[in-house]
């Protein structure tokens, strides 16, 4: 598997989550 940075681990959440108000 290759080695997910920070930055695109935030990205991911961010899609999936789509704006999620926090």
């Amino acid at each position: 598997m290759e080695i997910i940075n920070d930055i695109d681990i935030e990205n991911i959440i961010d899609f999936i989550v789509e704006g999620d108000p926090q």
